[in-house]
């Protein structure tokens, strides 16, 4: 057995407790530096409200726990939305971090259109919840969400991620207040600036899109603004401009009131109205969303189609237009008379003032968004001559003329014609050249036109035409189609050449690529450009 001093065995013993009190103390160190794994979060409930417009009832939603770097843990919390004021609540929840995503999915009022939507969106929001209880969902949060993920993965804490992803998603918008409170906190039923921040917003991404066009300029805006919170795509802005000024701020505020009213919900409305005007105002974006008007209609030759502006009486006229939801259109005729077709085949989608003599006027305006407009029209030409006629276009609501057209109508039905030479409006292959009006005429490549003469029913007459063009190359003919003309060519030329009575002289002739030429025919000369 061995012995050891009293004076050495306390020595040892001193030695072995210091070494245990390191031990302690090390282990106390990094228990201080991490969270334990037992740490509770308690909340008794976290409710709130999921808004574009309010979210109906059944929505489904979910709220997932989330770690420091904001991924998720797995947890996650389920319920349904209560009721048509988009209320939610999820009652004992234990969570072990501070950080959660709630997300929802459903139906919502549409405020722009008064109605419900016919499709479901997707919106979520992110929240430091360690002091709050009640947050909301709504499309600023949403907005915000993939920005303030990618400035916390960069090492950004999360509250200065929050406060600057906020910030550079209201830039986008043209609004800046640097007291505004978290995305999740506001609410379009609440009065206050902030509230009517979030509600312009909501309407300037609705506009008249539907859900699908709608979750598609969120998604884009998203992936735009996640890496330098810039909005660096122009047609985002375009949509987002066209969205603004299409939009009836009047029926939405009509719109949400009602709709609260009819929850029996004390709502109020904030003023968010000055919010859009002030978008339209300074976004600088381009605005792009007018009435369409396509060179033909069911009816005929379109007389508003913009790059036409000569018409022939022997055609049908009509005035037509596409109108893209939230467009509006006024058209404003002067300057001689006309006449519409009612019946038959009236007018569609056109609500039309009375003619006025004494000033030569009429008004047509296209009452619903979203549809065609179309009319069948003659005009009053002088016979063997032509008239001028002023078309003014007042698009999207506009106080004065937003475009000015004078338009000239050819008549080409004098009994005359009969004893005459003269050029229909079209041949057998389409839009006949010869026949066109003014000096300069604008074609197109790739597109098959005539070149059509009608010689008179009992004299012989003969025509030469010819065309000339400054690069090689530049037209086809098919010998297929090519009715009673003699024709030579060679690379940069071609003439035609007829002689007969009562026969119609026609060939088809197409345009390669885009230049220059000129028309000859009898005593007049055209520039031909091809475009």
């Amino acid at each position: 057995m061995l012995y050891i001093p009293t004076c050495y065995a306390m020595k040892i013993l001193n030695l072995g407790f210091k070494l245990f009190l390191s031990v302690i103390m090390i282990l106390g160190v990094s228990s201080c530096e991490e969270k334990p794994d037992d740490l509770i979060i308690h909340k008794e409930n976290i409710s709130g409200f999921v808004q574009k417009g309010p979210y109906l009832i059944g929505t489904s939603l979910n709220l997932s726990e989330l770690n420091s770097d904001l991924s998720q843990t797995g947890k996650i919390f389920t319920t349904n939305i209560s009721n048509n004021q988009g209320a939610f609540e999820i009652s004992n929840i234990d969570l072990a971090s501070n950080y959660v995503e709630i997300t929802a999915g459903g139906f919502y009022f549409n405020e722009v259109r008064g109605e419900n939507s016919t499709a479901q969106l997707t919106l979520s929001a992110v929240s430091d919840i360690l002091d709050k209880s009640h947050l909301n969902v709504n499309v600023l949060s949403h907005l915000e969400k993939d920005r303030l993920l990618h400035l916390v993965s960069s090492g950004t804490s999360f509250a200065d991620a929050k406060i600057q992803a906020q910030r550079e998603i209201l830039k986008v918008f043209t609004f800046e207040k640097s007291d505004i409170a978290n995305s999740e906190l506001l609410n379009i039923a609440e009065g206050g600036e902030d509230n009517a921040i979030l509600l312009a917003v909501s309407v300037i991404l609705q506009g008249h899109l539907n859900v699908a066009d709608m979750s598609e300029l969120i998604g884009m805006m998203n992936s735009d603004l996640k890496e330098d919170g810039v909005l660096d795509n122009p047609s985002i802005g375009t949509s987002l401009i066209n969205n603004a000024r299409l939009a009836n701020l009047e029926d939405v505020r009509t719109n949400l009131e009602e709709q609260y009213a009819e929850l029996d919900v004390d709502a109020s409305i904030s003023g968010f109205e000055k919010y859009v005007r002030q978008f339209i105002d300074s976004s600088g974006y381009e605005f792009s969303h007018f009435p369409i008007y396509n060179r033909t209609s069911v009816y005929g030759t379109n007389v508003l189609y913009l790059d036409s502006d000569t018409f022939y009486t022997t055609q049908e006229l009509s005035l037509a237009a596409e109108l893209p939801a939230g467009t509006s259109l006024k058209i404003v005729m002067s300057g001689g008379l006309w006449w519409y077709r009612v019946m038959p085949n009236g007018p569609k989608n056109w609500d039309i003032s009375q003619y006025n003599h004494g000033i030569q006027y009429q008004e047509f305006t296209a009452p619903q968004s979203d549809e065609s407009s179309d009319l069948s029209i003659e005009f009053s030409v002088p016979q063997g001559g032509s008239h001028i006629f002023r078309v003014e276009y007042f698009e999207n609501m506009a106080e004065s003329p937003t475009r000015t057209r004078d338009i000239v109508v050819v008549d080409q039905t004098i009994s005359g014609s009969k004893y005459e030479l003269y050029y229909p409006v079209n041949g057998s292959y389409g839009q006949n050249i010869l026949a066109m009006y003014g000096d300069t005429l604008s074609l197109e490549k790739g597109v098959q036109y005539s070149l059509a003469a009608q010689f008179p029913l009992w004299d012989e007459d003969s025509l030469l035409c010819k065309l000339i063009f400054a690069d090689t190359g530049l037209f086809a003919i098919n010998p297929a189609r090519m009715d009673l003309w003699t024709v030579q060519k060679d690379s940069q030329s071609l003439s035609m050449e007829a002689t007969g009575k009562d026969i119609l002289a026609d060939m088809s002739i197409v345009f390669k690529h885009s230049g220059l030429g000129s028309l000859f025919k009898r005593d007049s000369t055209k520039i031909l450009q091809i475009k």
